[in-house]
């Protein structure tokens, strides 16, 4: 019996998945050609043995040899970005593949396996702005809604601490960590302009103009996520998508427009327009990710860098709304981590997939609940703070989302 059409995959992702796989297996026979298996001396290998020999067609034969496996290294990495059109149920296998071959180039890479000239085109090609968007959109698609490993305790997150943690990441994470600062801080922003997005586009329909009927509050953040991109390429020397038809951004002070606006609205969150729950927390939400985005890249000044003066808006208020969101981002961080893992593990048992080793299943529970216990115990002392003093009770009484948050939590 023929399987619906949504099972089945196109001839061109068929053949593009089956493709890649083919190109991986071949990359492993030539590795396991010329270094032997794990374990063989470096000068036992066979690279070694022609490199270092009298005769001259086996020095030659050495080349050809280091040559090919080169070529096929770079084939390898060009794959990683072959676009795919999967169905959900069939989505899982796109990921699987990325991951094969990442850990294949990282194995290489830590072992040195890979030939000097190749290595830089590789880091060049990774360290571009387009594989930086790539990096960022390939770690959000892992968890695409109706997948495989789909779950209803999962939701969008863009925090560092999640890439670093997840385990259905670590391929991604062992590429950012490659990358050099500038561009690691690229990865981010751009996983959190995806998120926001993919949030507002569901919160806020439009007729393909984001702007049209949108709050004056999701302006602000196109406009400030518009300005961030330009500084963040600027420093890595590349245009801006932007730049031909925007003002020029000069530097982070040219963001103080927004970033005071964004403040203004975390501080007094009333809109115009009526919104529903998760409309106001999205509103919120991309009004103090940029904050916390800033102020990891520019360090605890990033306020001054940018030029906000403290009388230009209730710091002590914005500073009591970013600690409540900051602990209650770090709890959601854990508590999906968990989520993830647990279902992660359910469905390689169910599918009879590679599973982690019960020493390893074990280190990972408890670390995770231990940092989901230090998360709380983070949030019990925030929020004790806040309610201990006259400024915070203040500002619980003005702010209801702030408010109605930390009510939830309790």
């Amino acid at each position: 019996m023929d399987l619906p059409p949504i099972f089945q995959a196109s001839q061109i992702d068929a053949d593009t998945l089956r493709s890649a796989m083919s190109k991986l297996n071949e990359l492993n026979e030539r590795l396991l050609f010329i270094y032997g298996h794990p374990g063989v001396p470096p000068e036992k290998s066979l690279v070694e043995k022609l490199s270092t020999s009298a005769n001259k067609d086996n020095v030659k034969f050495g080349k050809a040899v280091v040559k090919g496996f080169a070529e096929a290294i770079e084939d390898v990495f060009q794959r990683l970005r072959s676009s795919t059109n999967l169905s959900p149920p069939l989505h899982h296998l796109r990921p699987a593949v990325i991951n094969c071959i990442l850990r294949m180039l990282r194995y290489l890479h830590k072992y040195e396996l890979i030939p000097v000239e190749t290595e830089k085109k590789i880091q060049r090609e990774l360290n571009s702005p387009a594989s930086l968007q790539w990096i960022a959109k390939e770690m959000q698609d892992v968890f695409m809604e109706n997948t495989r490993y789909d779950n209803s305790r999962h939701y969008l997150l863009t925090e560092l601490e999640f890439l670093q943690n997840h385990p259905q990441l670590s391929q991604f994470y062992g590429v950012y960590e490659g990358l050099g600062t500038t561009e690691q801080h690229l990865v981010l922003f751009y996983s959190l302009k995806n998120s926001m997005l993919k949030d507002y586009l569901i919160s806020f329909p439009s007729n393909g103009n984001p702007r049209e009927n949108a709050p004056i509050q999701m302006k602000w953040h196109l406009d400030l996520f518009d300005k961030m991109e330009q500084i963040l390429l600027k420093e890595i020397g590349e245009p801006s998508p932007e730049a031909s038809h925007s003002t020029t951004v000069k530097g982070y002070p040219g963001l103080k427009h927004e970033i005071l606006n964004v403040m203004q609205f975390l501080v007094d969150p009333h809109t115009e327009a009526q919104l529903d729950g998760t409309q106001l927390h999205h509103l919120m939400r991309y009004s103090f990710l940029p904050l916390e985005f800033l102020q990891r890249k520019l360090g605890s000044n990033y306020i001054k860098q940018i030029g906000i003066r403290a009388h230009e808006c209730n710091m002590e208020d914005v500073k009591m709304i970013y600690d409540v969101m900051k602990v209650t981002g770090q709890i959601d961080v854990w508590r999906v981590i968990r989520g993830d893992y647990k279902n992660f593990r359910e469905v390689n048992e169910a599918f009879q997939y590679e599973v982690d080793l019960p020493e390893v299943i074990r280190a990972r529970k408890i670390f995770f609940k231990s940092q989901l216990a230090e998360s709380e115990k983070e949030y019990r002392r925030v929020i004790g703070t806040i309610r201990a003093s006259p400024t915070g009770r203040l500002l619980l009484e003005k702010n209801q989302y702030i408010r109605m948050n930390i009510d939830e939590w309790d």
